[in-house]
């Protein structure tokens, strides 16, 4: 009896954890696109009160509407961000098989002016085709080679390596693997400011920032 009440009552937790994770990913949904409309007009009467008026205005309030116009694209960027973490926490498309050389063949497009232009080199064994969602896949390689970008080391090219191995669960430095299954490990290095590993768990942490956005942009 008691073993069963307990089995209840573990039920009625997951069961309630889920219903509050729905309800948050449909808030932070709701309320990204409700703070849309009021902060486009901030922006845009910012813009037209700097455009008609800016003769008028002192240099105080010159200073003043440019802070209001940082602030509001500084919103606008984690507005954002929130509609791009509720997009993946609601993305329900079913697995299938997707290729990763095919997810990198996109990636290489969308930077192919930094290619063509000399500051980004991208290297690559073959990959492999995995089992997962191909939306999600490509916003990983993205987010990767983005920050390869990005992050990288004053006057040095960027050289993007990515790599693919195939090895038994027992050599993933990751909990939940299974010793005997095999694994695809895909490997990302480049020579870029790095991070110290005191912050390894905290850069992934949703909106948590290691710089200022006044040295790196984004969220």
């Amino acid at each position: 009896e008691e073993l069963e009440a307990s089995r209840s009552n573990e039920q009625k937790y997951i069961q309630e954890l889920e219903n509050a994770n729905k309800e948050l990913r449909s808030f932070t949904y709701i309320a990204s696109h409700d703070l849309q409309e009021p902060l486009r007009n901030i922006k845009m009467f910012g813009n037209i009160l700097m455009e008609r008026e800016k003769e008028q205005l002192s240099e105080k309030g010159k200073q003043m509407l440019d802070k209001i116009a940082l602030a509001s694209t500084r919103m606008q960027k984690l507005i954002e961000g929130l509609l791009s973490f509720s997009r993946i926490q609601n993305y329900t498309d079913k697995l299938q098989n997707v290729d990763l050389n095919e997810v990198l063949a996109e990636i290489i497009l969308a930077h192919d002016e930094d290619i063509q232009n000399g500051s980004l080199i991208v290297e690559s064994t073959p990959l492999p085709i995995v089992n997962g969602i191909a939306f999600q896949l490509n916003q990983l390689f993205e987010n990767i080679a983005g920050n390869a970008i990005k992050y990288s080391r004053p006057g040095i090219v960027t050289r993007l390596k990515i790599s693919s191995e195939l090895i038994k669960g027992a050599s993933m430095p990751c909990a939940g693997a299974e010793p005997e299954k095999n694994y695809y490990r895909i490997g990302f290095t480049d020579q870029g400011i790095g991070f110290e590993q005191k912050y390894a768990l905290r850069i992934f942490e949703i909106f948590q920032r290691l710089h200022g956005t006044n040295e790196y942009s984004g969220t």
